[in-house]
């Protein structure tokens, strides 16, 4: 008896090595996406490039302004990756500027990265995501960008690191986003942003600079109990529908010049340790001055 459970014991600690250990090289994902399968992946450190750009469903569009060729790419198949390492660049954006071609991956299915680790660049510029995106509890040790890209269903990076700078820049999310409990490590740039449902950017760490000039929130955002350890900006930000503030701390100067507000504006416990500038700023169309000092902020 005691040889058999040693044995069986043997045998668990095997199969568990065996998935922890467990790799894939990047090329056979591509080729699983060739041909209409679905990509479900757990506990997998994934080898080489994964380069979604090389998927072979693609469409050619107009040539642009400055005579680039450019190509979407379609991924049509739900893809779905939890607890694996990306060793090197996840490529969604690909800019080939010897023959002038640029590639954009399309994704028309749901996209699941669940806590996942980023060692290379996670390069999703332009990219579409027709259905639910969910990158909740990654990592991402370098280049996050998202620069461009279009949300059309619910978001999901709550619990996310990003060591390097997180680019969001003019990405428009269409359905409601979650960014709650993510850390800051470098720049976070949501500048011209767009946001057209619900935002939670609460109990967040934003450790450098926080750049949410011209951003536009056209639902509530949320921000309770987040903390700016650098210079934020809220310079032309727009909150037609409201936003919370409530014990929100900004160690460096922040900006909300020519930002306007609306009800509901909630800043209660808000503390400013370095120069806040509300110069030209509006509530309700007003002076914004006048809300400080109604609120006891000022």
């Amino acid at each position: 008896m005691r040889k058999f459970l040693f044995l069986a014991v043997t045998i668990t600690l095997s199969t568990i090595t065996a998935i922890s250990q467990q790799t894939i090289e990047a090329g056979k994902i591509i080729s699983m996406i060739d041909n209409g399968r679905a990509v479900d992946i757990k506990n997998t450190t994934i080898k080489g490039h994964l380069g979604f750009v090389k998927v072979n469903n693609r469409e050619t569009k107009d040539e642009s302004m400055f005579g680039t060729n450019t190509y979407d790419v379609h991924i049509n198949v739900p893809v779905k990756f939890t607890n694996c390492t990306f060793e090197e660049d996840v490529i969604a954006y690909y800019k080939d500027d010897d023959d002038d071609e640029l590639f954009n991956a399309m994704f028309h299915d749901k996209v699941t990265f669940k806590n996942c680790t980023f060692q290379g660049d996670a390069l999703f510029k332009y990219s579409h995501f027709d259905k639910m995106a969910n990158f909740s509890g990654s990592k991402f040790e370098r280049t996050s960008l998202f620069k461009y890209a279009r949300f059309k269903e619910p978001s999901d990076f709550q619990n996310c690191r990003f060591e390097e700078e997180a680019n969001f820049k003019y990405a428009k999310f269409r359905d409601k986003s979650n960014f709650r409990k993510c850390l800051y490590n470098d720049e976070a740039n949501y500048k011209y942003a767009e946001f057209e449902e619900e935002v939670l950017l609460n109990h967040v760490k934003f450790s450098d600079y926080a750049n949410f000039k011209y951003s536009e929130f056209d639902a509530h955002v949320d921000f309770t109990q987040s903390s700016f350890r650098e210079e934020t900006s809220f310079k032309y930000t727009k909150f037609p529908k409201g936003s919370t503030f409530k014990n929100v701390v900004f160690e460096d100067d922040v900006t909300f010049e020519y930002a306007k507000f609306h009800e509901p504006l909630e800043m209660s416990g808000i503390e400013f340790k370095e120069a806040a500038n509300f110069e030209d700023t509006r509530y309700e169309g007003r002076d914004f001055t006048k809300y400080l000092i109604k609120k006891g902020l000022r």
